[in-house]
């Protein structure tokens, strides 16, 4: 005897799988708005995005990414200092 699911249950499965392979991974998604940032903003944007990549590889518990970007973000971020004294 074949088993059958119900419509209703199929309906559900499709649109639970259909939420899970749209979810995101926040590291990426940083990563990107960093990057774009980088073309088409100014150092103190580029410091705010790199800080959020750097929080988050910390959310994600990379280690290494959140000490490389955290190190990343010093530099951009007094870059920025620098040119906002300067100006």
């Amino acid at each position: 005897m074949s088993t059958r699911l119900p419509n209703s249950a199929i309906t559900l499965l499709v649109a639970i799988l259909g939420v899970l392979g749209g979810c995101s991974n926040p590291v990426s998604d940083a990563k990107e708005r960093y990057e774009i940032v980088q073309r088409t903003g100014d150092k103190q944007e580029i410091c705010a995005k790199s800080r959020e990549l750097a929080e988050a590889y910390l959310n994600q518990k990379d280690e290494e990414g959140y000490k490389d970007q955290k190190l990343t973000a010093a530099i951009e971020c007094q870059s920025a200092e620098l040119e906002r004294r300067g100006s």
